[in-house]
């Protein structure tokens, strides 16, 4: 039986490229003359080579020389796939610094990345990510295959379609996931909360998400879902946002419950701006913090439109980043009631950097900080105000009691 909390020494799958880990870093390490000190490639004519500048105290460049001659003249199969193993460096440098937010991607999986981070796709309508061990449902959409299924957010997926996935990268579980709308899926999980495995089978739909949803509006209350502070182009979202903002006004509401359940989070500037519409120009929204201690802070610009509305925020374990910057703001400025669960925890802004050859990385570059000067992190998450759970058998029998909680708190 799988169990993600027993497996840790799948880990070891991480080290196999250590030799090929140690050639990357001779890159980092100096400027090195490959075509005169290369290693010939099975003694044939062709040799590794590359220049960069720059050098990194106590490497011994020698040693990454070393290891990548050993694997290239002693393992047992002699057509090595250099390309691969270089990606696989790579790979092994970003995964050794232990922050699963990190990644890497080729040139064909960034091409993947950028088509499927839109919001129109063929799939189960479930956003994932990689915890270092296992790829995890981080947002199932509301009302799309995966969460009418009943899957929910931090279940550990164990198989798909029979294929063990432990140790594979969100991006690559997604692959498999993903087809033409009709034709079925089959997923094993884990689910820590319940200590059990679940199987699932579910049919693909296409997926077609605005990211901003007014659900209803009833006794002076409007519900306003935010699936995901991101679209392709930016004004798409603020466009969208705006009308929501509007049609608010005119149907002068008093009270609003945005709910920010398993929304994983998105660009600073989507929701720097969503947040401003609830508070009073001059406002700290956040505070960024660099490697080096150096702090950047975001002002509220504007007068929100909201700023006088009562606000009732609904988070969980599957709320993250972007939607934690606001929950913080708005806890701190106490602007909202926040009822649901703790928060996932990931007080990290993330930046893409496009290598020579289209591949990217994407780096864990800064922490952010609510107001107060809070660092949100995995041991100390934003907290509700009023904590309710929604278990797997309220799920199951089509009940919120978290919602139904927003409701009474917008009454009272």
């Amino acid at each position: 039986m799988h169990n993600p909390e027993l497996n840790k020494y799948l880990k070891f799958l991480s080290f196999f490229v250590i030799g090929s880990i140690l050639f990357f870093l001779g890159f980092l390490s100096g400027k090195l003359e490959f075509t005169s000190q290369g290693v010939s490639v099975n003694n044939s004519n062709q040799y590794l080579y590359g220049d960069f500048s720059g050098s990194q105290v106590g490497i011994n460049v020698d040693l990454l020389w070393e290891a990548w001659k050993e694997l290239d003249n002693k393992y047992i199969d002699s057509n090595l796939d250099k390309q691969k193993m270089l990606y696989g460096s790579i790979n092994g440098l970003v995964d050794s610094l232990g922050n699963p937010f990190n990644q890497f991607l080729t040139p064909d999986e960034t091409g993947e990345y950028l088509q499927n981070s839109g919001g129109k796709f063929e799939g189960i309508g479930a956003f994932l990510r990689f915890n270092g061990e296992y790829t995890v449902i981080d947002t199932p959409i509301n009302n799309y295959p995966a969460h009418i299924a009943g899957l929910m957010p931090g279940d550990v997926i164990l198989e798909v379609d029979g294929k063990d996935v432990s140790n594979t990268k969100a991006y690559e579980v997604s692959k498999l996931i993903r087809g033409p709308k009709g034709t079925d899926v089959h997923l094993k999980i884990f689910r820590a909360k319940d200590s059990k495995e679940l199987e699932f089978t579910i049919k693909r739909e296409s997926i077609d998400i605005d990211n901003v949803k007014l659900e209803e509006i009833k006794n002076k209350t409007a519900l306003i879902k935010i699936y995901k502070f991101s679209e392709s182009d930016q004004n798409e979202f603020i466009t969208l946002w705006n009308s929501t903002v509007n049609k608010i006004l005119e149907e002068n509401v008093d009270n609003l419950i945005i709910d920010l359940r398993n929304n994983p989070g998105g660009q600073v500037a989507l929701v720097q701006y969503v947040t401003e519409e609830f508070l009073e120009k001059g406002k700290l929204i956040m505070i960024e913090e660099d490697r080096n201690g150096n702090r950047n802070q975001y002002i509220s610009s504007r007068d929100g439109k909201l700023k006088d509305k009562k606000i009732i925020l609904l988070i969980n374990e599957g709320s993250a980043s972007a939607s934690e910057i606001i929950t913080g703001a708005l806890k701190d400025h106490n602007r909202a009631v926040i009822i649901g669960k703790p928060t996932l925890g990931k007080g990290f802004e993330q930046t893409v950097v496009t290598l020579s050859d289209g591949s990217t990385m994407h780096i864990v570059f800064r922490k952010w900080l609510t107001p107060n000067g809070n660092q949100v992190s995995h041991d100390q998450p934003i907290k509700p105000d009023i904590d309710v759970d929604l278990t797997t058998e309220d799920f199951e029998n089509g009940k919120d009691p978290q919602l139904d909680k927003a409701w009474e708190v917008s009454r009272s």
